[in-house]
């Protein structure tokens, strides 16, 4: 149950890091001049990376925001909150796999760190702290 939730606060912090760095990205022009060269010759539209910074920002904060406030109501026994935590964890892991695979091999980290954190749920003593008393 710990490890797990220790997982979930450095992951939640880990993205609201990288949400940040995303929207400074979306935000400041000077950030987008050095990358619109390498866009230009992938065929990718330059003026359209300011809406993917934004959006990747969206995505990573929201996980860090969800992740986060789910971490710190873990020490709460409350079988309800497990499966909130789990179902999310599942909805992580598909999302991670899909990207994994659409997405190129660069997503494997973030995957494995997912089954980590559902691995260390589904252990029975996780199960039995969560179990109603």
């Amino acid at each position: 149950m710990i490890g797990a939730r220790v997982l979930m606060f450095v992951g939640g912090a880990f993205g609201l890091l990288l949400a940040l760095l995303f929207a400074s990205v979306a935000t400041f022009p000077e950030a987008l001049e050095g990358m619109g060269e390498g866009a230009t010759v992938q065929g990718f539209p330059v003026e359209d990376l300011p809406w993917v910074f934004g959006t990747a920002a969206l995505f990573v904060g929201g996980y860090g925001i969800i992740s986060l406030v789910l971490a710190g109501l873990m020490g709460r026994r409350s079988p309800g909150l497990f499966w909130t935590v789990l179902v999310f964890q599942v909805l992580m892991l598909l999302l991670t796999l899909a990207n994994t695979v659409f997405g190129g091999l660069a997503a494997i980290l973030p995957l494995l760190y997912t089954l980590a954190i559902l691995v260390l749920l589904l252990v029975s003593a996780s199960r039995q702290y969560y179990r109603p008393t």
